[in-house]
């Protein structure tokens, strides 16, 4: 009975593998896990790219120079990492939009906005982040909109903006869109949804490398 099971096992996984590219992917990335202690196991997409880590904790990096101290701070407990996803956009013609999806959560979006740009986000997911990097400072509109900004005006944008100003920080919070035209590069947006549903409820964390701060008004 057992080398039926066992041959039935096999036949699974190859079938799984073979006609199933998601859980070709599962099984390629995951089995074996490491089995030895004191070695990272790295978490590889089809290709065998690693794009994460699940990280032991004796494993530390080299150091060089006199009492240079190395340790781990979480020893015998290991963590977990990552490498984020970088989209690179920009704006060829006037009345560009990019519309993300909740599968891109986690991204950083490099920017050039060489003409009106503007993102809209998709349905709030409680949990879902972006982070927008101004790559160059143009004098074009640089929009972020709610999934359903300019339909009932439920959505709102809870924004802090600190800018170099002599006044510093702003905040608006009334709105389901975020305007910031003009910013200087390396200026940054980071947008984390709070609360879904009929009245998402968008975190925005604004930083002007300048004086130019953002805005937060309904469509």
């Amino acid at each position: 009975m057992s080398k039926n099971y066992n041959k039935m096992a096999k036949q699974l996984v190859s079938f799984l593998k073979n006609t199933n590219r998601n859980f070709n992917n599962i099984l390629d990335s995951y089995l074996p896990l490491q089995t030895e202690n004191g070695a990272d196991t790295a978490l590889t997409q089809f290709d065998g790219i690693e794009v994460a880590r699940i990280k032991d904790g004796a494993n530390l990096p080299s150091a060089a120079g006199t009492s240079t101290s190395v340790a781990s701070g979480n020893s015998a407990q290991g963590g977990f990492g990552y490498r984020k996803m970088v989209y690179v956009i920009g704006s060829g013609n006037d009345d560009n939009v990019v519309t993300l999806t909740a599968n891109q959560s986690g991204g950083i979006f490099h920017i050039t906005p060489t003409n009106v740009l503007g993102f809209v986000l998709p349905v709030g997911i409680p949990g879902i982040h972006y982070k927008f990097l101004i790559a160059d400072k143009i004098n074009k509109a640089l929009t972020f909109k709610t999934a359903g900004a300019g339909s009932d005006n439920n959505d709102t944008f809870q924004m802090r903006c600190q800018t170099l100003a002599d006044d510093g920080a702003t905040m608006d919070v009334d709105g389901d869109t975020l305007t910031f035209t003009n910013a200087l590069e390396g200026s940054w947006i980071d947008l984390v949804c709070i609360t879904g549903g009929a009245n998402e409820l968008w975190h925005a964390a604004v930083f002007g490398t300048d004086t130019v701060a953002a805005t937060v008004a309904d469509s």
